[in-house]
This record gives structure tokens, sequence and C-alpha cells, in this order.
């Protein structure tokens, strides 16, 4: 898996189905500074008082995650500033969709996306929890 700009020893995008993992890193020897992106196709009426919760196993510097909505009418979007933690591996991270702006409509929405390191800075390493955590959609 992965965008073209995976081209340095090192660089890796992967679901590991054993440990129920989503992983990201880049190679420690260059500074590669790719973003990726998850798309889900839906169709259905949100509203403010949805979020996304991200439940991450560790990240290694802070980076900026947007999320998008597509609806109907135009895009919703919202850039968050995701902060290390510190030691702690295990946190949970929400992306509200009360700080989504744009000409859209939740009310008509026909998909969600989640660009996980849109500042592009390099050598961000992340890992999300899979299987009942991971990344959710709440109601």
């Amino acid at each position: 898996l992965g965008p073209p700009g995976l081209v340095n020893p090192g660089d890796a995008i992967s679901i590991n189905t054993v440990a129920q993992q989503f992983i990201v890193a880049h190679s420690p020897i260059s500074t590669s500074n790719w973003a990726v992106t998850l798309s889900y196709n839906v169709s259905g009426s949100f509203s403010p008082s949805n979020q996304i919760l991200l439940y991450f196993d560790s990240l290694d510097l802070n980076m900026l995650i947007t999320l998008t909505v597509t609806t109907t009418s135009g895009n919703l979007t919202a850039t968050y500033n995701i902060v290390t933690p510190g030691p702690t591996l295990d946190f949970t991270v929400a992306l509200p969709f009360s700080s989504l702006a744009g000409p859209g409509n939740l009310a008509n929405t026909t998909g969600i996306s989640i660009t996980f390191n849109s500042g592009n800075i390099p050598d961000v390493d992340f890992v999300l929890f899979g299987k009942d955590r991971g990344i959710q959609l709440t109601w």
C-alpha cells in the first residue's frame, strides 16, 4: 500500500492483520514527508455532534490531520494539530464534525476522508489500533 513517493528503503504503509494495526513508517535514512489519505464512501445524514475517534498505539512526532466530509453541495474540512502526548503510547484523538467549515451540508454526506500528516512533516511514524478501536465514527 502507499503513494508513489514510497521510494526510500524503510518507507512503508501496512495493515498488520495479526496485531490488527494500521502502520505508517517513514524511512529513517531520508526525509520522507508524504501524507496518507483514507477515504470512506458513505451516504447519510450527519450532524455537528458526530465525530471521528482515532485510537493511536503510537505517534512519534506531532502532525496535522485533515478531515474532509464530501456532500452533495460541497466539501466541509477541518485540520487538527495532533500533539504527541510524550512517552504515552496509547491515546485517543477526537476529530469533531463541529470544527468543519465550508459550503457543504452534513445532512447530505456522500463521503468522509482522513488525511494523516496533511502538513507533510518529514519522518512522522504512527500506528493505529485495529478491530474494535482504530478509527470510529460516533453517532
